[in-house]
């Protein structure tokens, strides 16, 4: 679980902080940022087609997801 939920997420932190403060591994850093939120969105909504609704937090959660995947896609797309 540590290293899933610890160690994974620094680790992503990290590359995405490197992307922040470098310009050569900003389009990098937001595919991964696409790609990692818009995974946590889809597993979401399957989860949530399967399993019924989520209580609120992991809706807000859904919300902030969304809002970072669609903000790294159109910032992908402006390039």
């Amino acid at each position: 679980v540590r290293a899933n939920y610890g160690g994974m997420h620094a680790g992503i932190a990290a590359l995405l902080a490197i992307g922040a403060l470098k310009p050569e591994f900003r389009v990098a850093a937001l595919g991964l940022l696409f790609t990692f939120s818009a995974g946590l969105c889809v597993g979401r909504v399957v989860s949530w087609a399967l399993d019924g609704a989520p209580n609120r937090y992991l809706k807000i959660f859904f919300g902030l997801e969304a809002i970072g995947a669609a903000a790294a896609g159109a910032l992908l797309t402006t390039r």
